[in-house]
């Protein structure tokens, strides 16, 4: 990590921060291909103030979502800038257990089906 950052001014923390979310915009053109293949439009009544944009649920559940990213996104960096890269990922990893243990505990659920077992596995791969 030093290492990147030193020899090649690489700022290991937003490389990977910046790859999560390239990553997850893919999901988004995936979304846009299967809208416009169906050519159909959703009818909730929900849309983003000032433009016709339809949305599954009101604007502000959105808006509160996104500032929950944002301040989770700060503390990770500040934990990268605070630990080593490599107890800041074991944290960060281990958060994914933490949220499926909390799942268990608040709602009675467990997580069933192989794509959200795959997934909270490649979480906390890295």
């Amino acid at each position: 990590s030093s290492t990147l950052e030193n020899q090649y001014q690489i700022h290991t923390p937003t490389c990977l921060t910046g790859l999560v979310y390239f990553v997850l915009s893919f999901h988004i053109v995936w979304l846009w291909r299967q809208r416009t293949k169906q050519e159909t439009r959703i009818q909730t009544g929900y849309n983003f103030p000032f433009t016709n944009l339809q949305l599954y649920t009101p604007w502000y559940i959105y808006l509160m979502l996104s500032i929950l990213d944002v301040e989770a996104n700060y503390l990770a960096m500040l934990s990268f800038q605070q630990t080593k890269l490599s107890s800041s990922m074991l944290l960060t990893s281990l958060s994914v257990l933490s949220t499926v243990f909390l799942r268990k505990l608040i709602f009675g659920s467990n997580v069933t089906g192989k794509g959200k077992l795959f997934g909270v596995l490649m979480c906390i791969l890295g």
